[in-house]
């Protein structure tokens, strides 16, 4: 199976298909905002996805990964070679700094580290819009 297939629970999708319904998707979201009451809502309008054709529903229940991102920074070979146990890796981003909400290697929002219990959580300070989160999702 080439590497333009995905199979997921005993489907085979490949990557024209996922393609088609990102792009039926973001349709039926840019249909849905313009029949919004007001463009200036300061929320997107819920999507009923009970009126959803099957195979948008299908595609809504893929499982892809989240990625937050603390930073970023560029090494030389040579220090990575340096790297042991307990060295502490320096970034210039400031710790109280948003952190990036990133889809398929796409920044879909930001958020503050917060703690849940004993794990790390983020709660989400700014969100892109449907249609841009959608986007996001495609190659």
């Amino acid at each position: 199976m080439g590497a333009a297939h995905r199979v997921f629970k005993n489907m085979i999708i490949d990557q024209a298909e996922i393609d088609a319904l990102l792009a039926q998707t973001n349709a039926f979201v840019d249909e849905v905002q313009s029949d919004a009451q007001s463009p200036q809502a300061a929320s997107e309008p819920e999507m009923n996805v009970d009126t959803l054709p099957p195979e948008i529903k299908r595609l809504l229940r893929l499982r892809v990964p989240v990625i937050v991102e603390l930073a970023r920074c560029r090494m030389s070979l040579a220090n990575i070679r340096q790297l042991s146990l307990g060295r502490i890796l320096e970034f210039s981003k400031p710790v109280n700094d948003s952190l990036e909400i990133r889809v398929n290697n796409r920044s879909i929002g930001e958020g503050e580290a917060v703690k849940v219990g004993e794990n790390f959580g983020l709660r989400v300070t700014r969100i892109r819009t449907r249609s841009q989160r959608i986007t996001a999702l495609g190659a």
